[in-house]
């Protein structure tokens, strides 16, 4: 949930009050935490050997992700 897309700016957003890492948080500041879970995410993605699920919960960044992700039914 502290993962979502703004369409109005085009731009991914962080939310702080929704990432509970309080030391992660405690030391950075807004654009550092972004660079953080963002590389977070690539990286457990990236690691999917035989294929990877992804669920957006905001509806935005789901939109987003369905641009370049192509659903498997």
């Amino acid at each position: 949930n502290e993962i979502d897309y703004d369409p109005a700016n085009n731009r991914i957003i962080i939310d702080r009050n929704k990432f509970f890492d309080m030391n992660v948080k405690a030391g950075c500041d807004d654009r550092t935490l972004k660079r953080y879970i963002i590389n977070t995410y690539t990286t457990m993605l990236l690691r999917g050997i035989k294929g990877c699920y992804v669920y957006a919960c905001n509806k935005n960044l789901n939109a987003y992700l369905h641009r370049f992700i192509k659903s498997v039914d």
